[in-house]
């Protein structure tokens, strides 16, 4: 490892192996019809576009006319994998189409240009409005369109449209709905075809072809005609709606799959690691999911929870906040109660989940326990709406308490043994709740505006956040509460994923340590690629599922075809407008950037070298470049490393300005503790990672 004192200059100029590119864009969306004139476009027989079409506020408008043909126009060039996006309107009672895979062929009909049609019509104004096959939206004369799914706007306003066509899979869409798909040459297909009035017309479907505007004696108005080529040619690397459909049913499959046999595999002992009371909380939760061993859990349960509420005295004394390191008598470690309080809430005797699992001694006792501790480190004061960004500890310590807060006090606040019952600040369990709801169906929404996370990419301690989130999503009594923590869930992962090369994260991240960390296992187990969950068992008992644009960009997306910028605020800078405690500033001085291209990706944090930022935000940070090689199972990297002191881990190591495929580091200053400047901090280095890479170096 080479070691930099100075400045540090990545400049990515990478060569691979040609690797397929499975993404949905296979080139730059073209802009078919360019709102001024119909260059691009002629007459069926190759004639300039005549004066019954006309370019009207940027829309081609067929004019009104009656008795004579006006003739159909068409793009000079051809198309076969493809997505067409539009939007169309006619006059009333009146009908027209888009066709495509148009080809000149011979019929009954005579020589003529034959193609698939998107039927265009004023379903209610005009004749064929009761045929299903001929109505707005369907595969004209093939396939009607979905009666649930459609939704027509009336005649004379604007309708969005679009086609996809790749590989012989065909959907229509209408108004943003998808209301057709077919399969050109299909045994459907072809028994709907001999039925059709296109029986005779030899290769229909068959591309390339050209788009065609169809005339048919009626006024009608096109615009923002946009097609983009999709990567046709090999089935497997497509991304049609069907294909989606499955792989993400596939996914979740897999992912219950292994959750099991996690479950199984934590049981099939009599102990679980972390050994002691960590392990008996993850062993406990998974017997009772798999409602297995169920007496021995609840006496395991009962006879901790027991000695927990024997030892402390009614008298509750002041409220303190926990720490991981204390180690104490609880039931219960720092970073299990997660677990501890969702085996509560799983099986208690009136759970909607598994009711009844817990015995009433063991339920009791629980109740008890968490509520002497929940009433030793709650206060209101902390879940006012100014306080979103006030932490607890860490961010990790954060999401390991207060979920509990909310889960314990929403549970007990119709319990007449406690509603009234105060805690430590002098407010009852019912203040409490009201207060601890209120802030968590703001938090998820603030997360997601301001940045995310302050531990953004964190390997150490991201697998101890996440289950806290699982918790509130699964186990909120109030309905907004759960749905909104599910779609945070879902914004982050479709984040992760899309910064991710094979699960592993990369552009800035902190609190980096070793690769591959807990919370990439963790994800491994959300796509059912193995993996799972080191240090707690809420994901494994969770029906939760990564949404289809996670499993999307995880599995088939990436590498990409053409390279892209990804950025995006994170949070981390400290809020110095007042307050007591560890405050994050909600409009923090911190850009995720990465650059993604069809072979790597590099990222990093941008930031202000002169702004101060939380110890946990500039503790230990990592960025640079990750290798996308489908071809090799293992992860190739390229990333600085700060040498530290022997005095802690390092702090504000370094700054960074990145455009592209460019990255200049520069260490910081040390100027020790106090101070914005690094400390625990020595030189910077270059480490390269991975079996298939080779250095070369020259002046």
């Amino acid at each position: 490892m080479r070691m930099i004192t100075g400045l540090f200059i990545v400049h990515a100029v990478v060569c691979l192996s040609p690797l397929r590119a499975a993404s949905l864009v296979d080139g730059e969306a073209i802009t078919l019809f360019n709102g001024r004139n119909f260059d691009g476009w002629v007459m069926t027989d190759g004639s300039p576009v005549n004066e019954q079409w006309e370019v009207v506020d940027g829309a081609i408008h067929l004019k009104p006319h009656a008795g004579s043909r006006a003739g159909s126009i068409r793009t000079t060039d051809t198309f076969e994998h493809f997505e067409l996006e539009f939007e169309w309107r006619v006059a009333a009672g009146g009908n027209s189409g888009v066709k495509y895979l148009v080809r000149e062929a011979d019929s009954p009909f005579g020589r003529s240009f034959f193609g698939c049609e998107y039927q265009l019509l004023d379903d209610a104004g005009h004749k064929n409005g009761g045929t299903p096959t001929k109505t707005a939206g369907s595969l004209y004369d093939l396939y009607p369109p979905n009666p649930v799914a459609k939704q027509l706007r009336p005649a004379g306003e604007f309708n969005q449209g679009k086609i996809v066509c790749i590989n012989g899979h065909i959907e229509h869409w209408l108004n943003g709905k998808k209301v057709v798909e077919a399969v050109i040459g299909s045994d459907d297909w072809q028994a709907r075809r001999r039925q059709s009035k296109l029986a005779d017309v030899a290769g229909l479907g068959e591309g390339p072809g050209v788009i065609l505007l169809q005339e048919h004696l009626s006024e009608a108005w096109f615009r923002n005609l946009r097609l983009t080529r999709l990567p046709g040619g090999d089935p497997s690397g497509t991304l049609v709606t069907s294909d989606v459909d499955a792989l993400v049913a596939e996914t979740e499959a897999n992912s219950l799959a292994l959750r099991e046999q996690r479950l199984r595999q934590t049981i099939a002992r009599n102990t679980a690691w972390p050994q002691g009371t960590w392990g008996d909380n993850l062993w406990t939760l998974a017997a009772l999911r798999l409602n297995e061993k169920t007496d021995e859990a609840n006496a395991r349960l009962l006879k901790a929870a027991e000695a927990y509420v024997a030892s402390h005295s009614s008298d509750i004394g002041e409220s303190a906040m926990p720490r991981p390191e204390d180690p104490g008598n609880a039931p219960w470690t720092f970073f299990s109660i997660t677990d501890y309080v969702r085996t509560l809430c799983l099986f208690h005797a009136k759970s909607p989940h598994f009711p009844g699992r817990l015995k009433p001694a063991t339920e009791a006792a629980m109740k008890e326990a968490l509520w002497l501790w929940t009433s030793q480190t709650s206060r209101v004061a902390d879940y006012s709406r100014d306080n979103l960004l006030l932490l607890l500890g860490t961010e990790n310590h954060d999401l390991n308490i207060r979920p509990v807060h909310y889960l314990v006090t929403s549970l007990l606040e119709d319990d007449p043994a406690y509603r009234d019952r105060p805690l430590a600040d002098g407010h009852t369990t019912a203040v409490h709740a009201a207060a601890h709801r209120a802030f968590f169906r703001e938090w998820p929404r603030h997360r997601a505006a301001t940045g995310l996370w302050i531990e953004v990419g964190s390997t150490g301690y991201q697998k101890y956040s996440w289950p806290g989130l699982v918790n509130l999503r699964d186990l909120a009594p109030d309905p907004l509460i759960r749905h909104r923590f599910g779609l945070l869930l879902d914004l982050a992962l479709i984040e992760e994923a899309q910064i991710s090369v094979a699960g592993r994260r990369g552009g800035g991240r902190s609190r980096n340590y070793s690769s591959p960390g807990g919370f990439e296992s963790m994800k491994g187990l959300l796509y059912g690629e193995g993996g799972g969950s080191s240090h707690s068992r809420v994901l494994e008992t969770s029906s939760y599922q990564a949404p289809a644009a996670a499993v999307l960009l995880r599995k088939q997306v990436f590498p990409v075809a053409e390279p892209f910028v990804i950025r995006n605020r994170v949070l981390g800078q400290v809020d110095d407008s007042g307050g007591e405690g560890h405050r994050i500033a909600a409009d923090s001085a911190l850009v995720n950037y990465a650059y993604r291209t069809p072979h790597y990706l590099l990222g990093s944090t941008l930031q202000n070298p002169a702004l101060e930022y939380s110890g946990i935000s500039r503790q230990n940070r990592a960025c640079g470049l990750l290798f996308d090689n489908p071809a090799v199972d293992s992860i190739s990297q390229i990333h600085p490393v700060a040498e530290h002191t022997g005095g802690g881990r390092s702090q504000h190591s370094y700054w960074s300005v990145q455009h592209e495929n460019v990255l200049l580091l520069q260490r910081i200053a040390q100027v020790g503790k106090g101070h914005p400047g690094s400390y625990h901090t020595r030189a910077l280095g270059i480490r390269f990672e991975g079996e298939d890479l080779t250095m070369t170096e020259q002046d």
